[in-house]
């Protein structure tokens, strides 16, 4: 996952110590919609695993002093480094969606909507002879 982002070109001030961190804000990203009060309860317990990671990397640079505590937080501090402009277009989009469907109580799998783009996207980065080739090797071959 950490590659993929890193393609994108979406980078972080703990994209290298804490990889894990950046799919789970883009778990976060893609999750189902659904009415106001899911939306919030999924924000609240992702705020609240922000908080507990951001507190476990203060203990662990192992601040004792108030200006130690102080230098520990900037230390401890997560922000995106590197943002491509196609991607602040395409988070805008899906809060517009995800704050649309929010008013609405309608529920829709981002994932599972992307993903099928994704598919075709990916299938057309491919030429249609070999796309045709790797189809029959995957059938198997015909009886006759």
């Amino acid at each position: 996952a950490r590659v993929a982002l890193d393609t994108i070109g979406l980078v972080t001030t703990q994209s290298v110590s804490h990889p894990e961190r950046d799919l789970e804000y883009m778990l976060m990203m893609f999750r189902d919609t659904g009415s106001r009060e899911q939306q919030e309860r999924g924000r609240k317990e992702f705020s609240a695993l922000r908080k507990q990671q951001r507190e476990e990397d203060i203990a662990s640079i192992g601040a004792t002093t108030a200006k130690e505590r102080k230098k520990a937080k900037k230390d401890a501090a997560r922000y995106p480094t590197q943002i491509p402009d196609e991607f602040i277009l395409f988070v805008r989009m899906m809060l517009l969606v995800r704050g649309l469907c929010a008013q609405l109580s309608v529920e829709l799998p981002f994932v599972q909507i992307f993903e099928s783009h994704a598919r075709r996207a990916l299938a057309l980065l491919c030429p249609r002879p070999a796309r045709a080739r790797s189809l029959m090797s995957t059938l198997g071959p015909t009886e006759s």
